[in-house]
């Protein structure tokens, strides 16, 4: 039976040295396997999803082990699901929901093995000026944290 250890060590030896990182890894039953891969730098391109899995399907023998096996980028719109995207992420702009179910709005400033710093704008009406704010967060105190994609 594949585990998800099994999967993780091959694609972690693919990946090494790549800038590639691993943001899922799921085994639904019948042995459906889904890989989700995201770039340190620039985004994913689909020769590098083909080469992880190309690498997997190497390894597995199809007649021990019936499986079907996704790989694919973690997607634009997910919420973050390993510390990577938060550090990738510097600069740009984020939601963050707390546990204490409040949303924050704001640019990633920092990202650190502990936690981020989110910097937030807004207008205040009395100054009649911005201000910003820097509010930090440990991961503990994360919900969910989503890019906010815009265009321009």
């Amino acid at each position: 039976m594949i585990n998800i250890e099994q999967i993780r060590v091959l694609v972690d030896e693919k990946i090494a040295n790549t800038g590639l990182f691993v943001t899922e890894i799921s085994i639904k039953p019948v042995n459906k396997i889904h890989v989700a891969l995201e770039k340190m730098e620039g985004g994913i391109v689909i020769s590098d999803c083909v080469q992880v899995h190309r690498h997997i399907e190497a390894k597995l023998d199809r007649n021990s082990d019936d499986y079907q096996l996704d790989v694919s980028s973690a997607g634009m719109e997910e919420p973050f699901k390993v510390r990577q995207q938060y550090f990738k992420n510097v600069g740009r702009k984020v939601e963050v929901l707390g546990f204490d179910g409040v949303k924050y709005e704001g640019k990633l400033a920092s990202a650190n093995e502990e936690g981020i710093e989110l910097e937030m704008t807004h207008r205040d009406k009395k100054l009649k000026k911005e201000i910003t704010t820097i509010k930090q967060f440990n991961y503990q105190q994360i919900k969910q944290t989503k890019k906010i994609i815009t265009f321009k």
